[in-house]
């Protein structure tokens, strides 16, 4: 019977329902002390049969040291990482080897994680990128610069969700970026690409047994930078008639081909296409795509995106994929940016019965700080649709409801 590690620093899954097929004595985790309150530990140890617990999970040895010493005692199989997050997949595959385990290696997560080495593997298969280079110090900033002017896009290397991501239009703005607590090159290794201008999709799928079994692109409405702007940010599912459908489909598998990408993974792509239909790779990640999507998949494919990743990840039985998937429906998701000030009404439900589910993150008396990037929204909404045009006269709706319920007070109110 195999026996799992699991690797999250917070646990929001339901891991006993996902690897239902394992028995308790066969589940271990290694979390972070601040994921466990006395009521959420005694929740885990429901699922697992030792939860080990380190204060240090993001910066130190802590957990590595632990998970060799677990395998020592006990000899587990598999190393299983959060279905969307991207911390834990370098240190896992470090594991794995180390260790003599079966799963993604670290070759393969460097080149799904390091974005100079995603970039470069992609560029020498020909697939078309932003220029974009490694930045050690400011004189390589101020280079790329004098070579390919502005706008530039300033990124840490191995980041998520626009976290520290700047778009830099001016030599101003590139000053004060050197100048802030940001520019910080020896502690936080960055890179510095080319700005693309242009609309974004997103392509997620399913890799089985080294096949593109489940494939589907979405498109953004606005950008992650949009979010910093306060604008909202939503994405919703292309239906398959489409013009870009095909193209984006296509592009996604030369994009995997070139690629060290696992046998068997879930993956989130990311691109940009130009007012020419020219399509530029962003960014793709070894994982199921975070936000709405594992909802938009379970709402129009019946797939569960972060379940098949866990149990792809566990080696565990897949059950069978409808092919070519054939969506019953055209899910979207949206978030709301926060401002700066105190929250005079924010509504508690949704009355919109389009509206499947909507989430504040906040409530009347909340003093808030503007948004800075995607991962703590005001607000968030799931919106289904019968048709493309039906899902985006529906985020209008809804963005016309959300003007006249979400109010700050004025006289603290700072754009």
């Amino acid at each position: 019977m195999t026996k799992i590690l699991v690797l999250s620093g917070y646990v929001k899954d339901d891991f006993g329902c996902v690897f239902r097929e394992i028995p308790r004595c066969n589940k271990f985790l290694i979390t972070s002390s601040k994921n466990v309150a006395k009521d959420k530990l005694e929740k885990l140890h429901e699922t697992f049969q030792e939860v080990i617990v380190v204060d240090d999970y993001y910066e130190s040895g802590e957990v590595e040291v632990a998970a060799i010493r677990l395998h020592r005692r006990i000899q587990y199989d598999r190393v299983i990482t959060p279905a969307t997050g991207e911390f834990d997949l370098l240190r896992a595959a470090k594991l794995r080897e180390y260790l003599g385990l079966s799963g993604q290696t670290y070759e393969s997560a460097l080149a799904f994680r390091d974005k100079h080495v995603m970039k470069t593997l992609i560029t020498k298969a020909g697939i078309n990128a932003p220029h974009f280079q490694k930045i050690d110090c400011a004189v390589d900033l101020l280079r790329f610069v004098d070579n390919y002017g502005y706008p530039i896009v300033i990124k840490p290397l191995r980041g998520v969700a626009s976290l520290h991501t700047s778009i830099l239009s001016t030599k101003d703005d590139v000053e004060r970026f050197l100048y802030s607590s940001d520019c910080h090159f020896d502690k936080k290794p960055m890179m510095v690409e080319t700005y693309v201008l242009g609309k974004m999709f997103h392509v997620d799928g399913l890799v089985v047994h080294g096949d593109v079994k489940a494939i589907w692109p979405s498109a953004y409405l606005g950008t992650a930078m949009d979010m910093i702007k306060g604008s909202y940010f939503a994405n919703y599912l292309l239906p398959k008639e489409h013009s870009s459908h095909g193209p984006l489909v296509e592009f996604a598998k030369r994009v995997l081909r070139a690629l060290p990408t696992p046998p068997t993974t879930a993956f989130h792509l990311e691109v940009f296409e130009t007012e020419q239909g020219e399509i530029i790779f962003c960014e793709i990640a070894s994982r199921a795509g975070g936000g709405y999507a594992n909802s938009m998949w379970n709402e129009a494919f019946s797939i569960p995106l972060r379940d098949t990743f866990y149990r792809m990840q566990a080696g565990l039985d897949l059950g069978s994929f409808i092919s070519p998937l054939s969506p019953k429906s055209i899910p979207s998701s949206i978030v709301m940016p926060k401002q700066t000030g105190t929250i005079e009404h924010i509504a508690d439900s949704c009355p919109l019965s389009f509206v499947h589910r909507y989430v504040p993150f906040y409530k009347v008396g909340d003093v808030t700080e503007k948004s800075v990037d995607t991962m703590n929204p005001l607000l968030s909404a799931f919106i289904v649709g019968s048709s493309l045009d039906n899902t985006l006269a529906h985020i209008e709706e809804f963005l016309n409801w959300t003007q006249s319920t979400v109010r700050y007070a004025p006289e603290n109110l700072t754009p």
